[in-house]
Order: C-alpha cells, then sequence, then structure tokens
C-alpha cells in the first residue's frame, strides 16, 4: 500500500529533488501511480521514492540537462485533450458540424508533443505553484497539442492563486486552451512585459493587471469578455488583442497603444474611444455587426492615417454624402458616410480637413527636426568613441508588438586583475565589456563549415561557453596560428568593435570580450538555441504542418519580420550600415515555439571592394549575390541586402537552396552548369523560385525584392510594413494570407 499523502495529481515543481533544476514534473496522488505509464506523455521518466511517484520531464529533444547544462529561456508543457475529462459548457452547445469544423482547425494546427514535454488532461487537471530558474524569462502552458485553439474548446485545469509569484524575472507569460473562466488574485509577477491568455473561457479580468506598469503587449483573444475596464492604466501597453470577445463596447485610456484588435465581437458602431487612440497605427475592426456607420471628418481622417486598417463593412450606406476609406495598407477600398454639423464660426469641411493637414504637417516636421537632431548627437558620440572604420551608434527602434528584453550586456565581471597582466590594445568601447576568462567554461567547438563563402572566415573558430556555470555563449575568435597576422587581427578587431555599437532586439548582441597573448582579442556572443536559419529549414523536411505558412506557430512571417526589422536598423544608420554577406546562414534562430530570428555576421566596409569580388568564387558562395554584384558594375549597398532577403524569402518558402529547381528540371536530366547559372541571374532572366502554396502577399513581396534593377527593389522599413500587415492578419485567420505588397 502506497504511503504517499498526495491527494492530487499535479505540475509542480515540487519533485522531491529527483528531477533536474528547474523543470517542473507531475507529482501523482496517492493510488494514481499507474497514471504515470499508462497516461499519454512526450519526454516524461517516471521516478519514485520511498513515498510518491513523480514525472520528470525533459524540455524537448534537444535537452543539455544530461550534460549538466539546465540552463533556458523558455519552458512550455503542453496538455493535451482527454477523452475522460467534462466538456466546457460552450462545447457542449456545438452543433454536429461546429464540432466537425473544430475538430478539422486543430488537426491543421498540427500536434508539437513531439518537440515539447506533454501529459494527457485524463492524468493532469491541476497546476501548483512553479518555480523557474532566474534564466527562464517566457513560459508557455496551453491545453491541447499546440497552443492553437477554437474558442470554447478548453482542458480542465485548476491553477492555484500564486501560480507564478515566485518568478518575478518572467518576461512573458502564455496560457491557452485552459478552463479558467476566472484566474485568482496574484497570479502573475508585476513586471511581465507580454500577458496572453486565450481562448480560457475567462468573462472577468486579472487583478493583477492593475498593478503591471511594464507590460507592452496584452492578448486576451477568444475569451468571454463583455465589456474592457475603462479605469485600466497600462501606461506603456503597446499592442491590445481583444479580438474573438463578446465585446458591444469599448472605453479605455491607453496612450501608447499602437496596435489594437476588436475583430470578431458584438460591436454595431465604431466606439468613439478609438478616436482619442493617439498612438495608434493598426487597427482591425473585421467580424463585427455595423450598422449605418457614420463618420465625421475628423474621425474619417483619423481611420485613413492609419497605417493598417481592416475592415470589412461599415452597413449599409444611408446618406447622401459618402467617401472612399482605404483598408489593408492601402490596397482597398469601402464607402462609408460623412455626417459633419459643422462648427458654430461656420467653419466649413473643407477648413476643417485644410486646418487638420496643415497641424498634421507641423508635427511631422517638429518630429523630423527633433530626429535629425538625436541622429547628430549620436553620430557624434559614435564618432568620439570609435574613430575607424566609421560607424554611429544609432539606436533605431520600429514601434511594433515585438518581445522585448533586458539588456544582455555581461558587466561587472570583475577583470580588475586582468588590466595588470596585458595591456588591452582596442580601445576603452571594448575594454569596458572585458570578462573574467576564469568565468567561463569550455563546452565544445561549433560547427563552421557554412562560413567558407567568404575569406575573412577561413581562420576564425567558434566555440559553445559556458559563463558562470549558467548562460551559454557564442565565442568567436582567431586561429592561434594567425593571431599575430596583422591583416586577420586588424580585420576581425574590426568586426567585433562594430558589433560593439550594434543594440537592437533583431541583432546579435556581444556581450563580453577576453583578451590574452596567446588568442588575441575573443568576443563572446549571445548564443541562439535554434542555430542557424539554413541548417533548420534542412531539420523541417520531415514536418509537414511546421512547412506550411499556415503553420500554427506562424515562424514563417516571423522571421521574415524579424529580418526585416534588423535590416530597417541598420540601414538607418548615418551612413548606412550594410551587412553585405547576407545569407540563410547568418540568421539565427531561438528555440520554438516561439521562433525569433536575429541578424549575424555584419561586415565592415573596407575602402578597397576586392573582398566582394566575384572572382573565382562557385554558385554555393554567390547564390544570394544580386546581380549588380556578380558582375561588378556597382558596390554593395542596401539594395543588395534586400535582394538577399528576397533570396531568403525563396529559402522559407521553399525549405531549399536557390536555383536547386534549376539544377532538376532545366534541359531535362542535364544538369545546368554553375557557370550557366550566374550568366542567367547576372542576366535578370533566372531569379529564386517560389511554390504555388506560398501566399500571394509574400510571393509579391519577394519578387520585389529580387528586382532587377536596384532602384525597384522596396526598403528595408517598407518591407517590414509589409510583413507586418501579414502577421497581423495571420493572426486572426490561418486560412487567408493573401495580402498585396
Amino acid at each position: 500500500m502506497s504511503s504517499c499523502t498526495r491527494t492530487e495529481t499535479a505540475l509542480t515543481s515540487d519533485c522531491n529533488l529527483l528531477c533536474p533544476e528547474g523543470r517542473p514534473c507531475v507529482a501523482y496522488a496517492a493510488g494514481d501511480e499507474a497514471e504515470c505509464s499508462f497516461a499519454p506523455s512526450t519526454f516524461g521518466n517516471c521516478a519514485a521514492d520511498d513515498l510518491c511517484t513523480y514525472e520528470c520531464f525533459a524540455t524537448g529533444p534537444e535537452d543539455f540537462a544530461a550534460n549538466g547544462a539546465v540552463d533556458f529561456s523558455i519552458y512550455t508543457f503542453l496538455i493535451p485533450f482527454g477523452d475522460d475529462v467534462g466538456l466546457s459548457e460552450q462545447e457542449m452547445s456545438w452543433t454536429s458540424k461546429q464540432e466537425t469544423a473544430a475538430n478539422a482547425e486543430l488537426a491543421a494546427a498540427g500536434n508539437l508533443t513531439d518537440e515539447y514535454p506533454s501529459k494527457s488532461n485524463d492524468a493532469l487537471q491541476h497546476i501548483e505553484p512553479l518555480d523557474f530558474m532566474a534564466a527562464t524569462t517566457r513560459v508557455v502552458l496551453a491545453g491541447g497539442s499546440s497552443v492553437f485553439g477554437v474558442r470554447g474548446k478548453v482542458v480542465r485545469v485548476q491553477l492555484p492563486q500564486k501560480v507564478f509569484t515566485a518568478d518575478q524575472q518572467l518576461q512573458s507569460v502564455t496560457l491557452a486552451n485552459f478552463g479558467l473562466e476566472q484566474i485568482l488574485n496574484s497570479s502573475f509577477p508585476s513586471e511581465l512585459v507580454n500577458l496572453t491568455i486565450s481562448n480560457c473561457l475567462m468573462t472577468s479580468y486579472p487583478i493583477d493587471l492593475q498593478t503591471m506598469d511594464v507590460l507592452e503587449n496584452l492578448d486576451l483573444s477568444k475569451n468571454y469578455f463583455s465589456y474592457f475596464p475603462a479605469d485600466l492604466r497600462l501606461p506603456q501597453l503597446q499592442t491590445l488583442n481583444m479580438s474573438s470577445n463578446d465585446l458591444a463596447g469599448f472605453e479605455c485610456s491607453l496612450s501608447s497603444l499602437v496596435t489594437l484588435d476588436l475583430a470578431n465581437n458584438n460591436f454595431t458602431s465604431i466606439p468613439a474611444a478609438i478616436f482619442e487612440l493617439s498612438s495608434l497605427q493598426w487597427l482591425d475592426l473585421r467580424g463585427n455587426n455595423f450598422t449605418d456607420i457614420e463618420l465625421t471628418t475628423s474621425q474619417f481622417n483619423f481611420l485613413q492615417a492609419l497605417k493598417i486598417l481592416n475592415v470589412d463593412t461599415f452597413g449599409n450606406l444611408n446618406c447622401t454624402t459618402s467617401a472612399q476609406l482605404q483598408t489593408i495598407n492601402g490596397n482597398s477600398t469601402l464607402s462609408v458616410c460623412i455626417s459633419d454639423t459643422g462648427s458654430a464660426d461656420g467653419e466649413t469641411t473643407t477648413d476643417k480637413a485644410l486646418i487638420t493637414g496643415i497641424t498634421a504637417a507641423v508635427i511631422v516636421l517638429a518630429m523630423i527636426l527633433i530626429i535629425i537632431g538625436v541622429f547628430r548627437c549620436l553620430r557624434r558620440r559614435a564618432q568620439q568613441m570609435k574613430p575607424e572604420p566609421e560607424i554611429i551608434n544609432l539606436r533605431y527602434e520600429v514601434s511594433y508588438p515585438i518581445d522585448l528584453r533586458a539588456s544582455r550586456r555581461i558587466s561587472e565581471s570583475g577583470v580588475g586583475s586582468l588590466h595588470s597582466a596585458h595591456n588591452f590594445p582596442y580601445g576603452s568601447q571594448l575594454e569596458a565589456l572585458r570578462v573574467n576568462p576564469d568565468d567561463l567554461e569550455y563546452i565544445r567547438r561549433l560547427s563552421s563549415e557554412h562560413r567558407s563563402r567568404r575569406a575573412r572566415y577561413k581562420h576564425r573558430v567558434t566555440f559553445l561557453m559556458r559563463h558562470r556555470g549558467s548562460r551559454f555563449l557564442v565565442c568567436k575568435r582567431l586561429q592561434e596560428e594567425v593571431v599575430d597576422e596583422v591583416v586577420d587581427a586588424r580585420h576581425f578587431a574590426e568586426e567585433v568593435q562594430l558589433a560593439a555599437t550594434l543594440s537592437h532586439h533583431r541583432v546579435v548582441v556581444l556581450v563580453g570580450v577576453v583578451y590574452s597573448r596567446i588568442y588575441g582579442l575573443e568576443a563572446l556572443y549571445e548564443y541562439m538555441e535554434g542555430g542557424d536559419l539554413r541548417s533548420y529549414l534542412v531539420d523541417l523536411e520531415d514536418s509537414n504542418e511546421l512547412r506550411s505558412w499556415r503553420s500554427p506557430m506562424n515562424w514563417k512571417l516571423q522571421v521574415a519580420f524579424d529580418l526585416a526589422e534588423a535590416l530597417a536598423y541598420a540601414h538607418s544608420f548615418s551612413p548606412g550600415l550594410v551587412h553585405r554577406d547576407l545569407t540563410s546562414h547568418s540568421v539565427l534562430l531561438s528555440s520554438p515555439p516561439e521562433v525569433h530570428a536575429q541578424l549575424d555576421d555584419f561586415v565592415v566596409s573596407q575602402r578597397s571592394f576586392t573582398d566582394m569580388s566575384t572572382i573565382g568564387l562557385t554558385l554555393r558562395e554567390e547564390m544570394w549575390l544580386p546581380p549588380e554584384i556578380i558582375t561588378g558594375t556597382a558596390d554593395y549597398s542596401a539594395a543588395g541586402d534586400i535582394y538577399a532577403l528576397g533570396v531568403i524569402l525563396s529559402e522559407i518558402d521553399t525549405h531549399s537552396l536557390p536555383y536547386e529547381n534549376v539544377h532538376s528540371v532545366m534541359r531535362g536530366s542535364q544538369r545546368m552548369s554553375e557557370v550557366a547559372i550566374l550568366d542567367q541571374v547576372a542576366s535578370g532572366k533566372l531569379q529564386p523560385a517560389f511554390t504555388l502554396g506560398c501566399p500571394t502577399g509574400v510571393r509579391e513581396l519577394g519578387e520585389k525584392c529580387l528586382s532587377f534593377e536596384a532602384s525597384d527593389r522596396p526598403t528595408a522599413l517598407q518591407c517590414v510594413i509589409v510583413l507586418h500587415a501579414m502577421i497581423a492578419d495571420g493572426r486572426r485567420s490561418s486560412n487567408d494570407l493573401q495580402f498585396r505588397v
């Protein structure tokens, strides 16, 4: 007879020291021990002490726990639907047609239990307070086999009052597809930046929201809210997703809000509060019950000025005066009634429009002058800090709903003793980033096969290191035999100095440096768990759901958007910073489920352009280069980076290297020579291909990026805007990505 006194089987951090540190386990109640072996789970391993039975879980197929490396930044746990658990009220009311449609949607979303730990809802219906390691900043807990959900279909799970309060380091929490109905008080850390509670049967709001002063992104979609609290103050909120709820009215005072999603609610008129949101740029109003909408001229101008407006109808037009309102980034229009009563002083509608236009122009001019002043100030500062090469330490932030992270630099590393040992020859900027080598632990050498495409990588090596026993870093340095070679050492130091000036969440960060007589300068960069994009695409060959553009993770659009953001940041420098070596190998990824990309390996521009010469290079080394570089008729510019972005969009779509299709289909079974392929690309007769399943908007954007004339290619910022529009729409519908550039 079991001596276990547990009365509930629960996901918990109280694992009696039987499981690896920082990973929750399932602790089984007395009498439920058999569920450890028989109830479906993934990445679980049963363990027992003298009392209770526990199921320890790895975080996924590449968990480093066996090697003692327990550090991870994102934790995901899934609770698939069971057969023996009661349905929600909402699901019980479904017709057979609704049930069939819901099951089809979930099947299309795919099954992620082969990527993340999971335990069936038949065995697991309770979650106890969870305590993660300090390095874990994002937690995803979801019912079903993925984060994607159908409104009303949930797993039955009970949360404690203080599920996350021991984890004040958390920046992002996602709860999805849980039958919560109401979350108890004190469930969340007050310093959250991102909070998602989607499809959880919620009807009232967590009191914790009142204290979240740094919250930037809030997703409460697919619940049953009938109102939004007018007194809720979220001073830094940029993104609010209230789609698929029961809202009929909307009052708020969110001055920093940039993106607002109110799709699929019960609105019959456009809430007046929307027109008071001074920072709003994206608005989704589709799927509502608008009837006989009439706008004033100022309201019309407000909506017309938005970067993205999604709306399908304003109801019947019962008016004598109407106007065409552009929607979806200006690619379609809707008619809407205009009804102004005029002002007391006889001001005409034309006068109002003129005044509005003049006011807007003055505001824009003032903003431009302020930005120019900031640019000049930062430029002077950067030139004083680092006279060569000429790089401006300009911080450019695009205001989109993205995950922001805390500072990633290593500081106060205890390097004072090092200064007396060796003089540091690389300037004060890098000296401030010096790390004590005693704090670093060698893990393994990293593969560098793809680095052979440029001679500058020929004598470089890369290692995976661990800093102070927890944080993984990537160490790059010259091979020992060339440390004293002046040219190699100078080029490497210039690239490290360039990396030290970059500060953007979509650019791989230089977090520290080490200097010694033997190895010279060594650079420490943040470690991206997902590896490079090229390898990730190859690894997904057998995963049909993740190969699709309609994957519930939506990772393809996210990676493309992140890459465009990184280029927009780089190109905003004065003079513009061009990557010069952009390939799918230089795009590094975070680990799923929320895959994000960061750009690596910027090349310092030399006065001579011979390092970019195409002479003697093979197709493998040329496939990302634009025609003007292959022919040598122009220097590498920002337009060259955009061409490479188009090539990468093709790779994301096809999962193949560029021009692989040319090898297999052109000229029958005869392979076209590499020289012939380069000649076709240089003359504009050949471009990377896209599949028939590629969304129209992605294909058209890719084709514009691949324009033969550099002047016909879009800017990086234009790519950001187009891709963001696709992401915003993709969150509403997994079946329609038909956007046009």
